[in-house]
């Protein structure tokens, strides 16, 4: 292989992807296996985990062929968890199987167009399927992600009635703090405004966001590039370490200014931007006040020759692809007479109004040694991100019964070889309930399993209990959010892999 174009050589491609997702796999389901990890500090102890995205993280191959196979596969995974913060593992499981049971040489787009007519079906029925949350049902879902622990499950309960809807729920990992508990903060919610690019993200366990306490603040109602705000990020820098976290929220982000942030960020510098540009002008510089009366910054706008800057703080930031939250332990005087302004009026701006008195349910995780912090830091964060997703769209019998169910009542008839695509799907919803059996040591089940789940929805089997039974009512469920991302992550990544005709490569003296 000394040419740096090959032309299908695909092998050791699907090799390193479907290695990534094998060992992803592994650590699906109650009874599924623990991966030990090479720690980048070789003078500690390896690290022994079965969080899929952990294991993730950690796979590389020296085979530069087979490293973009994995890294293929991990981009699957990434995409699940930033839309849904959850089945990342599910998400490895699928595309493990459309790789494994269709031969490359099968593949063409009339099966394409029957993988996406396939999927398409599934969405449909899990919509019909899945059933809004009751309050008992969230209660279930925290306390199974805390792995049954009533007084944890009963804190993250508590934390989501403080935060109510709309408002913002945070874990938080306290030093020198022995028992778990919710703090009741004030903070803001910013529905709709993200990370400006996936770069900015420091924290890829459990969720890909940006998150950091004790933030420093930076508003600018910029809309091209700003020297200035560069300046002041330099500064910023010059004068605190490069571990203090610093939120750069412009109004209109430049994709210069953005290419020089991510730049910043990328030599190591604990930096986030955020985009805050609203329906009109008006709205999106009233966001940048708020924001800015919220942490004692001053917005700096280029159009004003009169305007400054100056920095403000805020106790957390999280800031995920989709939203950002601002968590202060006290609301200032400017923000209260704000609002106090905003309710006398006779026309309310009740958006405004909301994002004002956002409520913050911070959990504040303690335990005796700091490895039982963050074993139960784990698991509180696995219960809040259940219960987003599940709040958001419902939820379904778990354990991968449902897709069970799905695939036996898909019965469409297609052209010729789409065909061929709809039943790969079908297939593919088998494989996380395979999975699990055969995680749990049980693969002389699979038939009897999935026999008995045929077409009665809900009835699975319960990898606690070892026994097939009414998972619903066991209170087994999964995210129908989460579920439906998973697929569309596999789905569309498994497709990108088979139109995968050509690997391009540097050679290796060439200078880059």
């Amino acid at each position: 292989m000394k040419n740096n174009i090959l032309i299908k050589e695909h092998e050791l491609l699907d090799k390193g992807f479907l290695g990534a997702c094998d060992a992803v796999a592994e650590t699906l389901g109650a009874e599924g296996k623990l991966a030990i990890l090479e720690n980048t500090n070789t003078s500690e102890l390896p690290i022994v985990t079965k969080d899929g995205v952990t294991v993730m993280k950690h796979i590389r191959y020296a085979n530069k062929f087979m490293n973009f196979g994995a890294l293929q596969a991990i981009g699957g995974c990434m995409r699940t968890l930033e839309k849904s913060g959850d089945s990342t593992t599910t998400t490895a499981v699928f595309m493990q199987g459309f790789l494994r049971k269709l031969p490359r040489d099968k593949f063409n787009k009339a099966v394409e167009r029957g993988i996406y007519k396939g999927v398409d079906e599934v969405y449909k029925i899990l919509s019909k399927l899945s059933k809004k949350a009751s309050k008992r049902d969230l209660k279930q879902i925290a306390r199974i992600a805390c792995n049954n622990d009533k007084e944890l499950s009963e804190v993250v309960i508590k934390a989501f009635d403080y935060a109510d809807k709309g408002g913002i729920v945070e874990v938080l990992m306290v030093d020198n703090k022995e028992h778990t508990e919710l703090v009741k903060r004030d903070g803001m919610f910013l529905d709709s405004h993200g990370y400006v690019s996936p770069y900015f993200i420091n924290k890829e366990d459990k969720k890909a966001c940006f998150e950091a306490d004790k933030v420093a603040v930076i508003c600018s109602a910029t809309w091209e590039y700003e020297p200035k705000i560069i300046n002041a990020v330099k500064l910023f820098y010059d004068q605190n370490s490069k571990q203090t976290p610093l939120v750069v929220f412009l109004e209109r982000p430049h994709s210069d200014m953005t290419e020089k942030l991510v730049g910043i960020k990328g030599v190591g510098y604990n930096l986030c931007c955020v985009a805050t540009n609203g329906y009109d002008e008006k709205e999106s510089e009233t966001l940048l006040t708020d924001i800015a009366n919220l942490t004692g910054a001053v917005t700096y706008n280029p159009r004003n020759e009169t305007s400054s800057l100056e920095i403000g703080y805020a106790d957390k930031i999280t800031v995920t692809l989709e939203s950002t939250s601002i968590v202060v332990n006290e609301v200032p005087q400017i923000t209260s007479e704000t609002l106090k302004v905003l309710e006398g009026q006779d026309v309310k701006d009740v958006r405004r109004i909301k994002r004002l008195k956002t409520k913050a349910g911070v959990i504040e995780v303690g335990g005796l040694t700091p490895s039982q912090r963050k074993e139960i830091f784990d698991r509180v964060e696995d219960a809040v991100a259940s219960i987003k997703t599940t709040s958001t769209e419902g939820f379904i019998a778990g354990g991968g019964a449902t897709l069970v169910y799905i695939s036996n009542v898909m019965n469409q008839t297609l052209n010729g070889e789409e065909q061929v695509g709809y039943e790969l799907v079908r297939e593919v919803l088998q494989e996380p309930l395979k999975r699990i059996l055969k995680n749990g040591n049980r693969e002389e089940k699979i038939q009897e399993v999935l026999v008995s789940i045929s077409k009665n929805y809900g009835i699975g089997y319960n990898a606690v209990t070892d026994t097939v039974s009414n998972l619903l009512t066991d209170g087994v469920i999964d995210s129908k959010k989460s579920i439906r991302i998973a697929l569309e992550s596999a789905t569309e990544r498994a497709v990108q892999q088979f139109n995968i005709g050509v690997i391009v490569t540097f050679p290796q003296n060439i200078e880059i």
